[in-house]
């Protein structure tokens, strides 16, 4: 990676004779809509059934590769210098980019992932050398954070208005095609109002009213690799805000009446959107008789149940809760309990090699089907079959390695930085839902371009930072 800096130094201090003229606020601006655009792309990319509107993988890599070059030519404050890498961190990062973008060339990996590749390789590393440079990473949580927030509320009252009709009568989709995903994007809008309601003094009222929406999605999406991590993330939050009224010197009583009010504030907040969510869902517009189902597509079997079974499970015996259902273990196995995913898992690890798979010519027999490629619901599986398990356990040693660090954050503090609530939820709820969910691209759902954000601080030396900062 510091072959790459002399690069970036040449191009980027180039560019910023023409960028350094425009004004700051235009510049942050430009950064933001641009930020918004692609959260709705995500989503649109998401709402195939519902928009009959595909957005490939491809086109969104395409995308949030567009995203960092904006970036990288606005974020620019002044001349760059050289930022020492921190050695195996950055080591790890770049051999597992190479490794994924180089069996790309070899075989067929899918859809955007070799152009991923080339994002994760040489476009994260770029953004991260101009913001090591600069050092305000707390700037650029808050941009991010903001576009989040403001798409979340937005998606939240379109949901509420519109009502879209639902493909599965168990579980909330919104005019997300899989509620899981639904799920996914809750996460990063709790992350997001988290951390602004935490860093900010000026317009808490409406994170809050950001996070409650958020909260109100991932309920209703009965998502429990979600909902679990919700409920970590909220326990990470609480731990945070306890060491820093510490760290601030504040009394027991003044920290216990902080930490009291703000729990109950976000509990209010957040049932209020529940139930107001709730009542809008009651109406009639949103009921989708058992008629107007169409026979179900060729579907992932993890996820889904076809519309004739979903029709007989409501229409025999007791009206059914959805979240009960999910959490319960009884009358299931492990298997049934993981919605398939043991089953897929043990299928892929039969077939992991060094050189990794073409994924054209694969097909999973999951029990008495033989299904085409399936996803691994596992992001360590999901690169070790396409790329092969030496990129499979790289990447693995990459996020244990910034999970360390992010609890380090957490926990070892000797003096907190006002972005270490983004970097410990962001490194920590990507830890938590990629262990089922294939979150390989950056820019496939908002958690991952999150995560890869999160350990740009990681990358470099913090002495080597500040000292060339200050010089």
């Amino acid at each position: 990676m510091a072959l790459l800096q002399p690069v970036y130094s040449i191009i980027l201090n180039q560019i910023y004779k023409l960028t350094g003229k425009i004004p700051y606020q235009i510049r942050y601006g430009i950064m933001f809509i641009w930020l918004i655009a692609l959260e709705i792309l995500l989503i649109i990319g998401y709402s195939t059934d519902f928009l009959a509107i595909k957005v490939s993988l491809n086109e969104r890599a395409i995308a949030g590769g567009i995203t960092l070059i904006i970036f990288c030519i606005f974020s620019i404050k002044g001349p760059l210098k050289r930022v020492q890498w921190s050695l195996g961190f950055s080591s790890i990062w770049f051999i597992f980019a190479l490794l994924m973008l180089l069996s790309g060339f070899d075989h067929a990996v899918g859809d955007g992932y070799r152009l991923s590749g080339w994002i994760i390789l040489l476009g994260f590393p770029c953004l991260a050398f101009i913001w090591n440079n600069r050092g305000d990473y707390e700037v650029l949580y808050r941009l991010v954070s903001k576009a989040i927030c403001v798409v979340s509320v937005a998606y939240f009252l379109f949901c509420l208005i519109i009502q879209p009709e639902q493909a599965s009568l168990d579980r909330y989709t919104g005019t997300i095609d899989n509620p899981n995903t639904l799920g996914l994007m809750a996460v990063s809008g709790i992350i997001s109002a988290s951390y602004l309601f935490t860093s900010t003094k000026n317009y808490r009222w409406i994170f809050s009213i950001s996070f409650g929406t958020s909260v109100t999605l991932g309920v209703y999406s009965v998502s429990r690799n979600a909902i679990i991590t919700i409920l970590l993330l909220l326990i990470v939050i609480s731990i945070y805000m306890c060491r820093v009224f510490k760290y601030k010197g504040y009394s027991i009583r003044v920290s216990i009446k902080r930490y009291i009010l703000g729990v109950l504030g976000f509990t209010v907040i957040s049932l209020l959107c529940i139930i107001i969510f709730g009542m809008g869902m009651s109406s009639e517009k949103n009921i989708v008789s058992a008629a107007s189902l169409e026979p179900t597509k060729e579907i992932n079997l993890a996820h889904w149940k076809s519309a004739a079974e979903v029709t007989a499970d409501s229409a025999v015996g007791p009206e059914k809760n959805p979240l009960k259902e999910r959490f319960t273990t009884e009358g299931k196995d492990l298997n049934s309990f993981s919605a398939g995913r043991v089953e897929i898992w043990k299928a892929y690890i039969q077939q992991l090699n060094l050189k990794g798979n073409d994924i054209k010519g694969s097909e999973f027999p999951i029990g008495d089907t033989s299904s085409k490629y399936l996803a691994a619901h596992n992001v360590y599986l999901e690169i070790s079959y396409r790329s092969g398990i030496i990129a499979g356990l790289l990447f693995l040693i990459f996020v244990l390695i910034a999970a360390i660090k992010a609890l380090c954050c957490l926990f070892r503090r000797k003096e907190y930085k006002e972005y270490d609530l983004f970097i410990i939820m962001a490194i920590g709820a990507y830890g938590c839902t990629s262990l089922f969910e294939s979150l390989v691209h950056p820019f496939s759902r908002s958690i991952v371009f999150l995560f890869y954000l999160a350990v740009i601080p990681f990358l470099a030396k913090p002495s080597a930072i500040k000292k060339d900062r200050d010089a």
